[in-house]
């Protein structure tokens, strides 16, 4: 009986010391959250608290291996918080997931934001590209390795809905399985969209470690009572004061993708008149990040195995030294006549404007030029718009194939076609500055009240020319001209 009380009491203190540990690991965990948010430091200090301890609560957060699942205990701290009431931001536990070919600084979480108001329901209708092009993206994200979490949201007035650490069941649930009837049960205010205020809540929970996709139709609703254009100037300021804000103390970059879709449900205007349609329409996805994430999954190429692939992007980050492309003067299909004495890169000495009938008094050249480094797509390099060059010069640009076989323009992505009938000794400064690509205008809706009967309506978007100007203004702003590029030709 003395031998039983002894196996009993020593269980009891066993017990005890094991719930003490776990215990005290908790209390940890709760003091670092008072602020709101477990930083990288802090979540190392909770991994060695679980480490030292001992006791069988904890077996719940290892792999079977006996190795600690960081995801698990990420996991844990979520519903910890949750069930103590502590107010922490969806994605303010930060998941440390590092392998060993990965470290920390490569990987960050990818926090996805799918707006719900009842403007989308027409995107979630039955089966629609909406869904299997939203669903690729978040597979292909989650088995990244950039990717050290990925968190799914609704949003619309607030967050509404979270999903931390997402797995593959989780994302399946949280696209493919939705309908209009599952969207009204997130809750929220599904009734009007403040898109200014939208993005500046998952522009505010944009930092090194998070990534933030904000999906969305992107149509203002200003309401009946408003006069619809001078809602929308105030938007623009509002998203351009609260961009500028973020530049001033992050590298944030933002890359803004154009799909279509199946659209089957009611349309709003801008009086907030519901319309029922059937038709294809647009929508978005907006990813922001430091410069650092947006090149990781620009990279990746995440964004071109998206299902059904898409109809335009934008690219604009803050550069305040412009990178200098590798380029070199050809000698071939020129102008009139000139010398290269030094090197292909100039200085151009000797030039001389042509005497034959068809090109008499003009001088032209051609540069091969590699934008390779650059995160823009080769077909922005295309658009003449987006130079600055020497008045006095027009320029016209082509793409060079991979598998070119002309030896000279190996290695180059783009060859410029330079031309003048004003030939002088000057210093031709060609510069590239990421302005607001054309479609963004052909895709806007100034009045999308006649929506149902106007076909060309239906394939635009009302009040994006507004939210796209803020943003470029923003950057404008802080950076100043904001070239991407540029290089210098000594012409003599």
């Amino acid at each position: 009986m003395r031998n039983l009380y002894l196996f009993f009491l020593l269980s009891i203190l066993c017990l005890s010391a094991c719930r003490s540990d776990f215990d005290a690991f908790q209390d940890h965990a709760l003091k670092l959250a008072e602020d709101g948010e477990i930083k990288p430091a802090e979540f190392d200090q909770l991994l060695n608290d679980i480490r030292k301890a001992k006791g069988s609560s904890f077996n719940r957060l290892f792999y079977d291996n006996g190795r600690l699942d960081t995801s698990k205990v990420a996991n844990y701290l979520s519903k910890l918080y949750a069930n103590k009431n502590i107010k922490i931001a969806p994605d303010g536990i930060w998941s440390s997931r590092a392998s060993e070919r990965f470290g920390r600084s490569s990987r960050f979480n990818v926090n996805v934001y799918l707006e719900n108001s009842a403007s989308i329901d027409g995107y979630v209708n039955g089966s629609t590209t909406f869904k299997d092009a939203i669903y690729s993206l978040l597979g292909d994200i989650s088995i990244n390795n950039y990717c050290d979490s990925l968190n799914l949201n609704y949003i619309n007035k607030t967050v509404t809905f979270t999903r931390q650490m997402a797995g593959a069941a989780a994302i399946h649930d949280f696209i493919q399985t939705l309908t209009p009837d599952s969207f009204r049960r997130r809750g929220g205010n599904r009734g009007s969209s403040d898109l200014k205020e939208v993005m500046s809540t998952v522009l505010g929970r944009t930092n090194e470690n998070n990534a933030s996709i904000l999906v969305s139709d992107f149509v203002f609703s200003p309401g009946r009572r408003v006069n619809a254009h001078d809602y929308l100037a105030g938007q623009s300021i509002g998203i351009k004061v609260d961009f500028a804000n973020k530049l001033k103390h992050f590298d944030l970059s933002v890359l803004a993708i154009q799909l279509i879709s199946d659209f089957a449900g009611y349309y709003y205007d801008q009086m907030d008149k519901p319309t029922m349609m059937h038709c294809r329409r647009p929508y978005y996805i907006w990813i922001m990040g430091s410069r650092t994430q947006l090149r990781t999954i620009i990279k990746s190429g995440t964004i071109e195995r998206i299902r059904a692939g898409y109809l335009h992007k934008l690219l604009i980050q803050g550069t305040r030294i412009p990178f200098a492309p590798n380029y070199k003067i050809l000698y071939a299909d020129k102008i009139g006549a000139f010398r290269l004495p030094n090197s292909a890169l100039g200085p151009i000495t000797d030039a001389r404007a042509s005497t034959q009938p068809r090109t008499r008094n003009k001088f032209g050249f051609h540069v091969a030029v590699d934008f390779s480094e650059s995160l823009q797509d080769a077909a922005f390099f295309l658009d003449t718009t987006n130079y600055r060059h020497n008045d006095n010069y027009s320029l016209r640009a082509e793409q060079i194939s991979s598998n070119t076989a002309d030896p000279s323009l190996k290695g180059f992505t783009h060859q410029l076609h330079l031309m003048t009938t004003a030939l002088r000794p000057e210093k031709l400064t060609i510069s590239v500055k990421a302005g607001v690509p054309v479609w963004v205008k052909y895709t806007t809706s100034e009045n999308d009240q006649r929506i149902n009967s106007d076909l060309q309506e239906q394939q635009k978007t009302f009040g994006l020319q507004y939210v796209v100007d803020g943003m470029y203004d923003a950057f404008d702003q802080v950076y100043g001209n904001n070239a991407i590029s540029s290089f210098d030709i000594i012409i003599k």
